[in-house]
């Protein structure tokens, strides 16, 4: 049985090293979801709303910062597992990405036009997560990769 997001450890650096581990490989780890649906229907919401400076909340291996327009001047990736941030430079090595948690990002406040979070809402520290973009970010998308045509903003 896998781990869930309500799981405390889901959000762990050692709950992802397991399964990158368990799968192997970063494909095989992400092939859990048809990524062609999700990010053509996640790249036309971004695309519509993002723009300027976005933070990219636990961006993995920055597959977001693929998906967004030239509306966006800036892109900054977030991610607490040091195999995703090695990852994501490797595949954007003109985007920042940054090892840290979300729920202290060391920024000032409202710095970033837009805070994206895919798949953040669902884990248990979502609340500290969302009180730290809140504060960094004018405005957040969040969207879920099971649901990729839904969205919310705050």
């Amino acid at each position: 049985m896998r781990d869930t997001p309500q799981d405390p450890k889901f959000c762990s650096p050692e709950f992802w090293q397991r399964r990158l581990r368990e799968d192997n490989n970063f494909e095989q780890a992400v092939q859990k979801i048809d990524w062609n649906i999700v990010n053509f229907n996640q790249k036309e919401i971004l695309n519509n709303i993002c723009f300027g400076k976005v933070f990219d909340a636990g961006c993995g291996f920055g597959r977001i910062c693929q998906l967004l327009g030239d509306q966006v001047t800036d892109y900054v990736g977030m991610d607490i597992t040091p195999e995703f941030i090695a990852e994501a430079q490797k595949r954007f090595p003109d985007k920042k990405f940054i090892l840290g948690d979300i729920r202290d990002t060391g920024f000032n406040d409202k710095v970033f036009d837009w805070g994206i979070a895919i798949g953040m809402a669902d884990s248990i520290y979502w609340p500290e997560m969302e009180k730290e973009l809140k504060r960094i970010c004018k405005r957040i998308i969040i969207l879920w990769c099971e649901k990729p045509k839904e969205y919310k903003i705050i």
